[in-house]
């Protein structure tokens, strides 16, 4: 979900002092936007790639100077060296890198992860894999990790493959970073677990505390989060990335998701709470399936008590389409 949506929905279905929860967070834009807007916040998602970045979002230094100062700390503690640190790495992650820079990420990315450093782990992790100056790895694309060795021969390119030293791009990274600082009301709470939805909003958030929800569901078997992030979940610690991969294949499997999510999600809404989705179409077998047609027909049918306020359509913008992996999108507006 872009920012600026988000940002809107918060404003239009919420007021200060409120609390939002974002189920589905992801990379936590729903949380941010709420605790800009003066908004208690809530996140939650299972990819531990997605809650590092919520986590560096809403809690990041006071200050960039601060950020700086800590990260130079920790780059002190470490000595790249090839070979120093990457003995068990696997072949797959050191193809991304220079020896020295792969020494380098290997034995700070530990550190970070020890200490619970997660915006200076967030940064470090943004810069992994790109085929810019300012990244780490050799010529690689940026939201999926693969080479682009074939664009970039190593005997045409040779400076793309030489060593390249992290202190003064996670430097660079951070003063980007702090180019929108966010300021917070710190008497509102800002929260992001980690794990399945239902399991979390069942044991972690009381009942009727939550003022509304803004949340862009999974659609079905559209994106494969684990595959995407592979390369940096492996620095998380996460060897096995597909685990994290699968969501619902077919409608009754995805009307089965939306019901055991719905029934966790009104215990925790107010009474006169807002449930805001945004949702899209996938494609099934050559044919497109609304998935806001599968939660409108749920709702309809008054199992859960929930009223259908508003029906938005939003056009993806063609320049979009692939990275959304849709053309349109689907705001609902349901009242508890």
């Amino acid at each position: 979900m872009k920012s600026t949506m988000a940002k809107e929905l918060v404003q239009t279905y919420s007021s200060p002092g409120d609390t939002i929860l974002d189920p589905f967070s992801g990379s936590g834009t729903v949380p941010l936007e709420a605790a800009i807007e003066q908004r208690a916040a809530i996140g939650v998602d299972r990819n531990p790639y997605s809650i590092l970045l919520s986590k560096a979002k809403l809690n990041p230094p006071e200050t960039e100077k601060k950020a700086k100062q800590k990260a130079k700390e920790y780059l002190a503690k470490i000595e790249p060296h090839p070979g120093k640190g990457t003995e068990s790495i696997p072949e797959w992650v050191a193809d991304f890198f220079h020896p020295k820079t792969l020494s380098g990420i290997a034995q700070l990315s530990p550190l970070l992860r020890e200490e619970n450093e997660h915006f200076l782990l967030a940064c470090l992790l943004g810069i992994l894999h790109h085929q810019r100056p300012g990244f780490l790895s050799y010529p690689a694309s940026n939201l999926k990790p693969y080479l682009r060795d074939k664009k970039f021969p190593r005997d045409e390119y040779p400076e793309k493959y030489e060593y390249r030293e992290i202190e003064s791009r996670l430097i660079s990274k951070i003063e980007r970073a702090y180019r929108r600082f966010p300021e917070f009301d710190d008497s509102l709470t800002r929260s992001v677990y980690m794990g399945d939805t239902e399991e979390i909003i069942n044991q972690e958030i009381p009942n009727n505390s939550v003022d509304t929800i803004i949340t862009s569901p999974p659609y079905m078997n559209k994106l494969d989060y684990g595959r995407d992030n592979r390369l940096r979940l492996y620095f998380l610690g996460i060897e096995d990335y597909k685990e994290l991969d699968g969501s619902p294949e077919s409608k009754k499997q995805y009307r089965d998701f939306l019901d055991r999510f719905l029934t966790e999600a009104i215990s925790v809404l107010r009474p006169d709470g807002n449930l805001i989705f945004v949702m899209g179409e996938s494609q099934r077998s050559g044919a497109a399936v609304d998935t806001s047609e599968v939660l409108t027909e749920m709702v309809n049918k008054n199992k859960y008590g929930l009223k259908m306020e508003q029906v938005i359509q939003d056009k993806v913008p063609r320049r979009e389409i692939n990275s959304m992996s849709t053309k349109s999108e689907t705001i609902l507006a349901l009242k508890n």
